[in-house]
């Protein structure tokens, strides 16, 4: 067997910094569609829905994402960076991933029903909630492999299957729900998307898993789960940080205060998830130019960053002033009062927007096994600041929260990425891998 490289579609995508550039934002722009498409059906839902059905799907969707945070390893994403790296062959990689990512989506699949039995939401009967968790099932799966393929540089094939399973799902969706088959069968059409696009995408990335011989493999599952558990942790940390705010306002303050700071909050959230698929879009390419070419890779990363973050401020300062206008316009009059929470979100969108490109960077860099530490420094300080401020400031409190612990976290995302970097850099200049440049 020869000696393992990159991918030749991610070296051809990484051959310029504008290619690579442009490939990633395929992944951004695909992302950002099949979000759309969520919020579009949200909307088609609600209008043709009863009240009862619309509240159980939302409870039930809800509850899906709980469990597939839950059950995410972080093992997908660790080997789909290795991958694009090319220090270890693919088929290796995907092998020694998918037993830890099947058994932990089966894990979230069985016990999602039984919560489902025992708790009293909306729409908790036994067959919705199953076939909620056959979603959860198939979209853990379904995302590994997807994850895959961008490591792989196949972005333009992995966008390609996110949009057409967006625009088939809003199709069967709507038409179902036109027929009035009720909210199983809308899950079902759900399910179904992330199960068929599993299996097309595997079939499209299998012949790039030839898996190496048992006596050249070097990549065991225990591995990889050291590191991807240390990722998802972090992550469900920082998730906990940002839903932090509202849940102690929802307990201190008034329903006025909870709703107001709720459409302010969606904002902030909106930016963040912009900033985050991002730095998710250009975590193949990173990771490639850092093994391949790290002054590029670290130059290329310094002027995302500049540009994302110069790009967030102008908006923010655009938009400050509307903050009123744009209140009353997307959530109604009621809503007016709370254009000054809105205003101090806005504020944060800069902050937002360092935290979502670096938190992915820290990963590209080698850096993943010290977010651990960052995920849970900032969330034990967001409970500190929101204890602080939330229960004498009410909502304007939990505003401010909400932005200083993202600020926060971005700074000490930065300043661990920044000293990573100086790391690596360090490392660069070594006689062993100046002869490696070399070669």
């Amino acid at each position: 067997m020869g000696e393992d490289r990159a991918p030749e579609r991610l070296e051809r995508a990484a051959a310029t910094d504008r290619g690579l550039v442009a490939h990633s934002s395929v992944t951004f722009i695909s992302r950002a569609f099949s979000k759309f498409a969520q919020i579009l059906f949200l909307v088609v839902a609600a209008r043709l829905l009863s009240l009862e059905e619309f509240a159980s799907y939302s409870y039930l969707l809800v509850l899906a994402a709980a469990f597939t945070i839950l059950s995410d390893t972080g093992v997908p994403l660790v080997a789909s960076r290795d991958a694009s790296t090319g220090r270890t062959s693919p088929g290796d990689l995907f092998y020694a991933a998918l037993p830890v990512v099947a058994v932990s989506a089966v894990v979230a699949a069985l016990v999602l029903p039984l919560i489902g039995a025992v708790d009293s939401g909306p729409g908790s009967s036994f067959v919705p909630v199953l076939v909620t968790a056959a979603y959860v099932l198939f979209n853990r799966l379904f995302d590994f492999i997807a994850t895959m393929l961008r490591g792989l540089g196949r972005f333009g094939l992995e966008a390609a299957i996110q949009s057409a399973g967006a625009v088939a799902f809003i199709t069967g969706a709507t038409a179902t729900t036109v027929a009035g088959l009720g909210v199983t069968a809308v899950l079902s059409v759900l399910a179904a998307k992330e199960l068929i696009s599993g299996v097309v995408a595997y079939l499209a990335i299998r012949k790039d898993l030839e898996r190496p011989p048992a006596a050249e493999r070097r990549t065991g599952w225990r591995q990889l789960v050291r590191i991807g558990i240390r990722l998802a942790v972090a992550g469900i940390a920082l998730a906990l940080l940002m839903r932090l705010p509202l849940t102690l306002l929802g307990n201190l303050g008034t329903d006025r205060e909870v709703a107001h700071f709720s459409a302010a909050q969606r904002f902030g959230d909106a930016a963040y998830i912009l900033a985050i698929s991002s730095g998710f879009a250009l975590l193949p390419g990173i990771s490639y130019l850092a093994s391949a070419d790290p002054p590029r890779a670290r130059a290329l990363f310094h002027r995302v960053l500049l540009a994302v973050t110069a790009a967030s401020a102008v908006v923010a300062l655009v938009t400050l002033p509307l903050a009123e206008t744009v209140m009353r316009l997307i959530f109604g009059a009621d809503f007016a009062g709370g254009a000054d929470l809105l205003r101090i979100v806005l504020i944060g969108i800069p902050g937002y927007a360092v935290l979502g490109i670096c938190w992915y960077a820290v990963v590209a860099f080698g850096g993943e096994a010290r977010l651990l530490g960052i995920g849970l420094a900032g969330l034990a300080a967001g409970v500190l600041l929101a204890l602080v401020l939330i229960p004498g400031g009410g909502d304007e409190g939990a505003a401010w929260t909400y932005v200083g612990s993202l600020y926060l976290m971005a700074g000490l995302t930065l300043a661990l990425l920044e000293r990573q970097l100086a790391r690596n850099a360090a490392g660069d200049q070594t006689p062993a891998r100046r002869e490696m440049a070399s070669a």
